[in-house]
C-alpha cells in the first residue's frame, strides 16, 4: 500500500544484494513497486504478465529467464518467486541480474585470434549470446523451429532481433558426442564441436577446435566402432 516505502526498501535490498532490479508484480503482471536501478528509471506501471518467468511464478513455481529488457535493452537473467498470503498466491517477486557479456566476449575473441578455438555461448534454445563473430550474435544453433521462434517473439525475449539460423552444417560422429561442423562464413575450415550444458541458468557452450587436430583419433574411433 505504501509504494514509496516499498520502493526505498527494494532500493536498499538491491544495493545489499548487488542485483540490478528488484520488483513486485500483482497477479496480472503489473509492476507495483521497484527499485530504480541506480539510474532514475522506474518500471512501475509496466506489465510483465507475458514473460515466462512471471507465468511460472504465478503458477507457484520458480521462474527463470534470459532476455533483453524492455526498458533497458541489455541482456539480463531473471528470477521470480510467488508472493504468498497464507497459502494464496497474490503476486510475484522478481529480480534481474544484468549479464555483462563484453568481458566474456573479449576472452572468446582472444581465444579465436590466438588459437583458432571458436566458442559460442547460447541460451537453452541455442540462440547465440556470445560469439567472436559479430554477425552471428542472436542467430540460432541449430535452426530455430517455427514454434520456438514464435514463442520467443511473443514474449519479446530478444527485442527485434530476427533469430535467423546460423549458416552451418553439422555431422554427428558415430559412437561419440562430437560433431564435425562447417560454417558458411568460414570457408575451407572444418571443426570438431563439443557441447557443454550450463545447468545453473540453462544454455550451452559450444566449443569448436580445428578438425585437423582430431583426424587420426576420429578415424581410429570410427573404425573401432564399425568393427
Amino acid at each position: 500500500r505504501n509504494v514509496a516505502a516499498s520502493n526505498r526498501f527494494l532500493n536498499e535490498l538491491a544495493e545489499r544484494t548487488q542485483v540490478n532490479q528488484v520488483y513486485v508484480l500483482d497477479k496480472n503482471g503489473l509492476t507495483l513497486a521497484a527499485n530504480t536501478c541506480g539510474d532514475g528509471k522506474s518500471i512501475i506501471g509496466e506489465n510483465y504478465g507475458f514473460r515466462p518467468y512471471f507465468k511460472s511464478a504465478i503458477a507457484g513455481d520458480a521462474g527463470r529467464f534470459i532476455a533483453i529488457g524492455l526498458i533497458k535493452p541489455t541482456i539480463g537473467y531473471y528470477l521470480a518467486r510467488p508472493v504468498l498470503v497464507g497459502e494464496r498466491i497474490v503476486g510475484v517477486a522478481a529480480l534481474r541480474i544484468s549479464l555483462s557479456l563484453e568481458s566474456f566476449r573479449a576472452q572468446v575473441t582472444q581465444a579465436w585470434t590466438d588459437n583458432g578455438e571458436l566458442a559460442l555461448i547460447t541460451d537453452e534454445h541455442g540462440v547465440v549470446l556470445i560469439s567472436p563473430q559479430e554477425k552471428w550474435m542472436f542467430s540460432k544453433v541449430p535452426q530455430l523451429s517455427e514454434p520456438e521462434r514464435s514463442a520467443s517473439e511473443a514474449v519479446r525475449q530478444y527485442g527485434n532481433h530476427p533469430l535467423q539460423p546460423l549458416a552451418m552444417t553439422a555431422e554427428s560422429l558415430p559412437g561419440t558426442d562430437l560433431k564435425l561442423v562447417r560454417f558458411t562464413d568460414l570457408p575451407g575450415r572444418t571443426f570438431v564441436q563439443k557441447a557443454y550444458g550450463m545447468s545453473g541458468i540453462g544454455g550451452y557452450i559450444y566449443m569448436h577446435v580445428d578438425a585437423g587436430q582430431y583426424w587420426e583419433p576420429i578415424l581410429v574411433h570410427t573404425v573401432v566402432t564399425a568393427l
